[in-house]
């Protein structure tokens, strides 16, 4: 398409200054859609060196602009191209050394925060992996958890000591899990994209992993899996968890975890902003217990006064991965996942609430051709928080909203006096509160959590000025073609009667003499006397234009009479047949293919 357009331009149009700007868009997307980087140094080369080549073709006709307006096009071209290279989204994840794969999102000595924050601005989406699970619902693939808050940047904690102790055939009892809890053994496939992979994405609780190359370890109490020395391939494994259901009176009753193993869940750094313990004290005044101060938290977070934003500026060095970025978020209630379940994590700890940050993918969507297969993509990373109550272990929050899902606990049959067999009827302070404040949620973002970034309007934008860009060389060729009317030459705009009876559906063919296309307009139109002694009399100035001798002069053409006969053309076709003339032009592409028409040298331009 770019190849036909340029020639249009270039041998037809001859507006050699415009063909450059299709040309800039090979040293801008390419490179822009790979995300390799933006390259000022390429563009600008570029529309120098197709600079350089109109300065050295120094012939000149009366359509040559003079210099200066060359020199100010190809700056325009320079401008707009980098103003597209900023609009135009990303298409692929760059790779990394080894050609063909995945960028990965956890690379070894990479802060999860920040890499997560990077791929959910890069607008890229592409598939990570999929699963087939047992589970009666999807399931959310943890692949590290944060819990040291000190610091300006967080990282997962990880163990000493010898990992053969800790391998992946066999799990421990997930933490603070209790007997009495109901639960449901799982067992969940995945298929892997990535060629290779540091940290692993498994459900939470996984108590054994089949399937794996290499060597692997659990991390005690996050039970995530890293693996041992170099990073690993990954292809297709098979990991068998825990489905909890603990009830929400049990997570009421849960005692304040205690003891010295809980105090980096807790753990908070000097200094850190007022508003984050005075924000989580005022929304939860009316709470009573510390899941009921959990469940208060979420639903602030989630509430109409929050907006989801992956656009967010950052006022702070990183993303999300500092004190003074979550008071900048709480105080500009705009941001997305890692502001999100930073903010309920450091909060919670500022109530006494053992908690830490959950990284990895929600859950997914259903394939609809492979029944019971989920697809997740990089679009589906995530962050979220995880709180702990005793007896229940670690349990899941979503304070995002417009992402993930909302966990929702049961509430105890017998407790609540109802037959078992029955729904259960949510409390205020559990199910109710969450779907209130979901919808109110989804009403304050007014849907532009899900809607197409900038990247992807300028991405349509550009599709539709692709499939105008016929239309725009037909509309450019019908001007040059009738200015010729004042120089004063007749060829050029019988040239575009001839066409325009093509485009229309008149001529079904473009080898048609004047004489036999005039004889084809009276049979189609039908013309009043006065219509077609005008056609004549512009016949006649053609084919002497065309055929006498070298010199003879005769009658110009008649402006009028042109404008008014291709007005009448258009104006007896129907309106489907005007709209096929306009988009696609049957002209441009019988002239494409023949590599142009030849002309006489008295019609050349």
């Amino acid at each position: 398409m770019l190849a036909v357009l340029v020639d249009a331009l270039v041998a037809e149009l001859r507006l050699p200054w415009l063909a450059g700007l299709p040309l800039l868009l090979l040293a801008i997307v390419p490179a822009r859609a790979v995300a390799v980087g933006d390259d000022l140094g390429g563009v600008t080369a570029t529309a120098a060196a197709f600079l350089l080549l109109v300065w050295v073709d120094r012939r000149r006709d009366i359509t040559r602009p003079p210099a200066s307006t060359a020199a100010a096009l190809g700056a325009t071209a320079v401008i707009g191209a980098l103003v597209l290279q900023a609009l135009v989204p990303t298409l692929v994840n760059p790779a990394p050394a080894s050609a063909g794969t995945l960028r990965p999102v956890f690379a070894p000595g990479a802060d999860p925060l920040v890499r997560l924050g990077e791929q959910l601005r890069r607008g890229a989406d592409v598939t990570v992996l999929t699963y087939k699970t047992t589970a009666s619902t999807p399931v959310y693939l943890r692949v590290v958890t944060i819990d040291n808050l000190s610091g300006d940047e967080w990282a997962p904690t990880t163990s000493e000591g010898d990992p053969s102790s800790r391998q992946v055939l066999t799990f421990p009892s997930p933490e603070g899990l209790g007997e009495d809890v109901e639960r449901e053994e799982v067992s969940t496939v995945i298929n892997d994209a990535y060629q290779q992979r540091s940290w692993l994405p498994v459900p939470y609780p996984a108590t054994s992993i089949d399937g794996l190359v290499g060597d692997w370890a659990w991390e005690p109490d996050a039970l995530t899996v890293q693996a041992v020395g170099p990073v690993r391939p990954v292809d297709e494994y098979t990991v068998s968890s825990l489905q909890t259901d603990p009830t929400v009176e049990q997570l009421q009753a849960a005692p304040p975890a205690g003891g010295a193993a809980f105090d980096r869940y807790l753990s908070l750094p000097t200094g850190m902003p007022s508003i984050i313990a005075d924000t989580a004290a005022t929304v939860t005044a009316d709470a009573g217990t510390g899941y009921d101060k959990a469940v208060a938290l979420q639903d602030y977070l989630r509430g109409r006064d929050f907006t989801y934003d992956e656009e967010t500026p950052q006022r702070a060095d990183g993303d999300g991965d500092s004190m003074d970025v979550i008071a900048a978020f709480l105080d500009a209630k705009r941001g997305y996942c890692v502001h999100f379940a930073s903010a309920m994590t450091v909060m919670a700890r500022t109530l006494g609430i053992p908690a830490r940050i959950a990284v990895g993918y929600q859950p997914g969507e259903r394939r609809i051709n492979q029944p019971g297969v989920f697809e997740v993509t990089s679009h589906d990373l995530h962050a979220w928080p995880e709180l702990y109550f005793e007896g229940a272990g670690w349990v899941r929050f979503e304070p995002t909203p417009g992402r993930g899902d909302v966990p929702r606990y049961r509430q105890d049959a017998q407790a609540s006096g109802t037959d078992p067999s029955s729904a259960p009827t949510p409390t205020p302070s559990a199910a109710a509160r969450s779907d209130r404040s979901e919808e109110d949620a989804a009403a304050a973002a007014g849907g532009s959590a899900g809607g197409p970034p900038l990247g992807g309007a300028a991405l349509g934008a550009g599709v539709l000025v692709l499939l105008g860009a016929p239309a725009l060389a037909r509309a450019l060729r019908r001007r040059r073609r009738l200015a010729a009317l004042r120089v004063p030459r007749a060829g050029p705009a019988w040239d575009e009667v001839h066409d325009t009876a093509l485009d229309l559906g008149i001529l079904q063919s473009g080898a048609d003499t004047p004489r036999a296309l005039a004889a084809r307009l009276e049979e189609v139109l039908s013309p009043s006397p006065e219509e077609h002694a005008q056609l004549q009399k512009l016949l006649a100035v053609v084919e002497r234009e065309r055929f006498a001798r070298p010199g003879t002069t005769g009658d110009a053409a008649d402006e009028r009479a042109v404008h008014g006969l291709l007005h009448r053309m258009r104006a007896g076709r129907s309106r489907g047949a005007r709209l096929r003339a306009t988009l696609l032009p049957k002209s441009l592409v019988t002239w494409a293919l023949s590599l142009r028409r030849p002309e006489t040298p008295a019609t050349a331009s």
